[in-house]
C-alpha cells in the first residue's frame, strides 16, 4: 500500500496486522455489522408503524409525529428492543381485528432474542473477542453460517402478521 491509503484501509490494515485477520474474516464481521443494521432498522421501522396506528387514534396526532420519532432514531438496538418489551401489550391495544396480538407478541419474542445474539456477536467485535463469534455453535465466519443467519431472519419474519411488519427498504 501506498502513503496515500485511504482511512478505512489503513485501519483495516493495522486490524489485519495486530489480529491475524485474513479478508475473508473481516469480510464476515462486517457481514454482522450490516445484517445487524438490517434488523435494528426493520424493529425501528415496526415500532413506529405501532406508533403511528395509536397516534391515529389521538387528535393532532401529526404534530406528535417528529417529537415521538426522534427518540426512536436516536436510540441503539438494546434500546429499541427495552421500548418494544415494555409497550408491547400498549402497543397492541386496539388494532385492526384482522391482525393476531399473539401472533405479534409470539414473532416479536422471537425478533428480541435474534437481535440480543446479533448484539452479543457486536459487542464480541468491538472488543477484539473473534474466537467467540460463533451462532448456534457454529462459527460466523463460515460461509454457510452466515446464510443460515439470513435464513433464520426470513423465517422470523414470516410469523409476524404482513400488516405490522415494516420493511424498512422502502424507507429512508
Amino acid at each position: 500500500m501506498t502513503n496515500h491509503q485511504e482511512p478505512l484501509d489503513k485501519v483495516l490494515q493495522n486490524i489485519k496486522d495486530r489480529w491475524n485477520l485474513t479478508p475473508d474474516k473481516i469480510e464476515s464481521i462486517n457481514f454482522i455489522f450490516w445484517l445487524t443494521c438490517h434488523c435494528e432498522l426493520t424493529l425501528k421501522y415496526t415500532i413506529k408503524y405501532l406508533y403511528l396506528h395509536k397516534l391515529k387514534l389521538v387528535d393532532n396526532a401529526k404534530n406528535l409525529e417528529s417529537f415521538l420519532f426522534y427518540p426512536l432514531d436516536e436510540m441503539h438496538l438494546l434500546g429499541l428492543s427495552s421500548i418494544f418489551k415494555k409497550n408491547i401489550d400498549e402497543l397492541t391495544k386496539n388494532l385492526p381485528e384482522t391482525i393476531q396480538v399473539s401472533d405479534i407478541k409470539k414473532g416479536f419474542k422471537k425478533i428480541l432474542a435474534y437481535i440480543n445474539e446479533l448484539n452479543r456477536l457486536r459487542n464480541n467485535i468491538a472488543h477484539y473477542r473473534f474466537e467467540k463469534l460463533e451462532w448456534k455453535h457454529d462459527s460466523i465466519f463460515n460461509k454457510e453460517t452466515q446464510f443460515n443467519m439470513i435464513d433464520q431472519w426470513n423465517n422470523i419474519l414470516t410469523e409476524i402478521p404482513k400488516d405490522v411488519l415494516v420493511d424498512n427498504t422502502k424507507h429512508k
